[in-house]
């Protein structure tokens, strides 16, 4: 068989996979990553209501071999009006069963994503 003819069966292979593993509502990385979006645009919303403003923050995602997890750690910054620094953080662990088996090749080792603002202001 030729190489790109494996390449493309192992493509409709993969997307077999995905497909049949979504169904029973497993999470790929970018669905997870979009949902720490919608919780951290929230944490912004609030956080920019009590007047502080925001500097920046990470999600590290990170494949937790030991525990059989992806742990997402998320932080975010921001500055109070006397210019004191504020840090809101969250970590949370998700058996791998809850993932796509794409995932893993995804997410090898660690990653770190930056958090942008998302959100405008109304």
């Amino acid at each position: 068989m030729g190489k790109q003819i494996k390449s493309a069966l192992d493509e409709l292979i993969g997307s077999f996979r995905f497909y049949r593993e979504s169904k029973k509502g497993k999470y790929s990385l970018d669905t997870y990553l979009d949902i720490i979006g919608e919780y951290t645009d929230r944490i912004v919303l609030e956080c920019e209501k009590e007047n502080y403003t925001f500097r920046g923050g990470t999600c590290t995602a990170k494949n937790n071999n030991a525990e059989c997890t992806y742990d997402f750690t998320v932080k975010i910054y921001f500055q109070d009006n006397d210019g004191k620094e504020i840090v809101k953080e969250a970590t949370r662990s998700l058996p791998k069963e809850r993932f796509t088996s794409e995932t893993e090749n995804e997410l090898t080792d660690e990653k770190i994503f930056e958090i942008n603002k998302s959100v405008e202001e109304r």
